[in-house]
């Protein structure tokens, strides 16, 4: 049903229980391993602010069978969220570090690293997909269009 075609796919603003908002939140490890196992051409994703996009680079699947695919699927997909739990803790550390004692409390800091997840998850992707054999991309919205993007400031 995918094979060969271009999916895409919204990913909406989410308010979580820490009073934070989760936005921009690009492609899961799921979707990636998806992307793979499906043979689709590219996945598009649009979020509040971005657009993404991700494919598999010409070659890298060859002629591999499906659990061949699907190995090399669950190792990209292990290989991102291990990035994520990277970036995130990278992201944290540096809230503690620079928080003066008594500044941010535990739960601000937490609530500033979702808030920050949108951008993290992307970093972790923008890492590993060159390595990783995908073609992966973030473009702003209104950039192509910047009348648009001057009437929204």
């Amino acid at each position: 049903m995918m094979r060969g075609n271009v999916v895409v796919h919204y990913h909406p603003d989410r308010y979580l229980a820490a009073g934070a908002v989760l936005r921009n939140s690009p492609f899961s490890p799921e979707d990636v391993s998806l992307l793979l196992t499906s043979e689709a051409k590219q996945f598009r994703l649009t979020t509040s602010e971005y657009r993404f996009f991700l494919e598999v680079k010409p070659g890298v699947t060859g002629s591999a069978g499906a659990v061949q695919l699907r190995k090399r699927a669950k190792a990209i997909a292990e290989s991102y969220h291990d990035r994520i739990v990277l970036e995130q803790q990278e992201v944290t550390e540096k809230l503690r570090q620079s928080n003066n004692p008594g500044k941010m409390t535990k739960e601000e800091i937490e609530r500033e690293v979702a808030r920050q997840r949108g951008d993290i998850v992307h970093r972790a992707l923008s890492d590993i997909a060159d390595m990783r054999g995908l073609r992966y991309r973030r473009e702003p919205i209104h950039e192509r269009c910047p009348r648009i993007a001057n009437d929204l400031s």
